[in-house]
């Protein structure tokens, strides 16, 4: 009997195999199902996925266990998407859409995926669940589709296209009125050669590409698209795409039906574009020569200042060293004007004198604009001021003698002037600026001039009356936009063949321009005794304005990166009064840097330096009156200094 009861089934046991059988065969089902599924822990690494996951990414089991499914990223998507991904699975959700991701070879796939969490008892949040289906085929024939859905929604809508259609000799047997945009009457052009519409150049292009189109023809063919150049009848080149495919009449082939477009403003376009994007990219080229280069003589100029600050007035090396200190602010004003073209320079303005501008540009002036044009200044004495950034109106005024220059290819005289002037309720209500007394700078040429029409358009980004490859017309908009950002106006008087004279009328600064300039301030007197945290990665700066500031009097804190300036927070934070970081920096920007240094310095303020233009700056959000430019200067460096740790206390006054 104990015998017979000892072999009887045990129901708790059964139950846990036949759930045991159950899991096994779960198992072997998501092992050859061909969808990819992958499980992860609720931090997103993967603990388990099925062969598909190894056909669809390239990734070998074990070469995904313990990663994120980050290895499959393509880069397509923002941190955004993945946020939205995310977001949604840690509120419980199912997460589902398609995205763009790359095997382990590299290429890329569309996919379908869908993420759902997996609970444990208490309703934690314990694993998800992934599932993944290559859709790339299914993609790309919606992208066919859709290019089909265009090529016929063309040919309807646009009733100004040219259709044709030519034999097999490749003779026109049929056009419509559209060609009529291109000056050919359509009935003078039956039984023409339609190669003799194209640009020579083109031609035999156009004929290998006709016979290769016939001897591969089949009913099945798809539509068959090029570009190419035709001439109009005034003999002016046009650019154009046509779309062809065979044309079949009782079985038989007879010839190519065509679509032509027009591409002729689109190409002009492109290629304004391109030359504005060839601007934007030496412009980037040059900040960043310009960061490397202010480094290098913020180095120079404050070393030089030192040393000049331990000198007697009557030592013999003062000479040596000013003009040291003379050399590297003319490099800093060649690189203010090397970016002056570009827009990329910090707004600085200050008290301007449109005269020193003019005397300082006079040499580069004659240069740009060769030896057959007489340059002449004409400047008034005693000019007033204008408050505004020196580095624009220098762009200002290279733009208009560039414009001059190219107005005279034979030759001729060249005028700037300046003088005080005032501007009527009326006069000053045309250019849209208050009445009142200005700074007037005219750049006047004896080159051909221009009509009405030309002058109405001449401020229109993009509108040049220059050939091909001799100008953006970018120049006069941007003078435009640099005048009306600084508070002035322009008008232009021009005449056919007998030149043309720009005025550009700036406010006047009150300060008197006779006045004796107030004498900088030394090292030491900008000094004091506060504890300042200097953050700068490049050695050199950072070495010098150490010493700068410990010549003034301050106790200085140093720290090459980032993370050092954390650590000396850390440690003496409560004791910093001011820090003085670098905009952009490895691994952290000096905005994020000010952020994180907040709790840990709460007496301090931030002044942030830079050699990069203010694009760089605009975008890390640092553009403010507690931002001082590279190249700098030891007093400069002082001033700011001192100018932002008293401010708390002018506000309190």
């Amino acid at each position: 009997m104990t015998q017979v009861e000892s072999r009887k089934p045990e129901p708790q046991r059964d139950g846990a195999g036949a759930e045991l059988r159950d899991a096994r065969a779960q198992a072997s089902a998501l092992e050859a199902t061909a969808t990819a599924v992958i499980i992860t822990d609720a931090m997103g690494r993967v603990e388990w996925c099925n062969p598909a996951f190894t056909r669809l990414t390239g990734y070998a089991k074990q070469e995904a266990l313990g990663r994120t499914l980050s290895l499959v990223r393509s880069g397509v998507h923002d941190a955004s998407f993945y946020a939205e991904m995310w977001e949604t699975i840690l509120e419980g959700r199912v997460w589902h859409g398609e995205l763009v991701n790359r095997r382990k070879d590299g290429t890329t796939y569309d996919e379908e995926m869908t993420i759902a969490p997996v609970r444990d008892d208490s309703g934690a949040i314990v694993r998800f669940v992934a599932t993944k289906q290559d859709i790339t085929s299914r993609k790309r024939a919606e992208a066919a589709l859709r290019t089909s859905e265009e090529r016929f929604r063309t040919l309807v809508d646009n009733l100004d296209t040219v259709l044709f259609t030519v034999d097999l000799d490749g003779r026109l047997v049929f056009i419509n009125r559209a060609i009529e945009l291109f000056g050919y009457a359509p009935a003078a052009l039956i039984g023409r050669l339609a190669h003799d519409l194209v640009h020579p150049d083109d031609r035999p292009m156009i004929q290998r590409a006709r016979v290769e189109r016939l001897a591969s023809a089949t009913r099945a063919s798809t539509p068959q698209a090029f570009e190419f150049r035709i001439v109009d009848s005034a003999g002016k080149p046009r650019f154009v795409r046509s779309t062809n495919r065979p044309l079949y009449a009782d079985g038989k082939l007879v010839g190519l039906t065509s679509v032509l477009v027009d591409l002729t403003a689109q190409h002009e376009a492109e290629e304004k574009l391109r030359a504005s994007q060839k601007m934007e990219a030496v412009g980037r080229l040059a900040g960043g020569v310009a960061h490397d280069f202010n480094n290098l003589l913020s180095v120079i100029g404050s070393y030089t200042d030192l040393a000049l600050e331990g000198l007697h007035a009557d030592d013999p090396l003062r000479a040596d060293l000013e003009e040291v200190r003379g050399a590297a602010t003319r490099a800093e004003q060649l690189t203010r004007q090397l970016l002056a073209f570009s827009r990329r320079q910090v707004l600085q303005p200050k008290p301007t004198s449109l005269n020193q501008l003019a005397l300082g540009l006079q040499k580069m002036l004659g240069r740009l604009i060769g030896e057959d044009i007489e340059l002449c200044l004409d400047l008034a004495d005693g000019l007033a001021l204008t408050l505004a950034d020196p580095g624009q109106l220098e762009q200002v005024l290279m733009n208009l003698v560039v414009n001059a220059r190219d107005a005279m290819p034979d030759g001729g005289r060249l005028v700037i002037a300046t003088r005080d002037g005032e501007l009527s309720t009326a006069r000053a209500t045309e250019l849209g600026v208050p009445a009142g007394r200005y700074v007037e700078l005219s750049v006047t040429d004896t080159g051909h001039g221009m009509d009405a029409a030309t002058r109405a358009r001449i401020f229109e980004p993009f509108f040049t009356t220059k050939g091909v490859g001799k100008g953006t017309g970018l120049g006069l908009s941007t003078v435009y936009g640099i005048v009306a950002q600084s508070g002035g106006g322009i008008e232009v008087h021009s005449t056919p063949d007998k030149g043309t004279m720009f005025h550009v009328h700036l406010p006047r600064h009150a300060a008197d321009p006779t006045s004796p300039a107030a004498p900088a301030p030394t090292i030491a007197s900008a000094g004091g005794s506060e504890t300042l945290l200097v953050v700068e990665d490049e050695p050199a700066v950072r070495d010098i304005a150490r010493r700068i500031l410990e010549a003034a009097g301050y106790t200085v804190l140093t720290a090459a990166s980032p993370g050092e300036a954390l650590l000396a927070a850390e440690r003496k934070g409560h004791e910093v009064q001011l820090v003085v970081t670098d905009v952009v920096m490895p691994g952290m920007n000096g905005r994020e840097l000010a952020a994180r240094l907040g709790p840990l310095c709460p007496h301090a303020d931030v002044l942030f330096m830079s050699g990069y233009t203010d694009e760089s700056i605009e975008r890390h959000g640092v553009l403010g009156p507690h931002f001082l430019p590279k190249p700098f200067t030891a007093r400069a460096l002082c001033a700011k200094v001192r100018e932002v740790l008293d401010e708390p206390r002018r506000r309190r006054g």
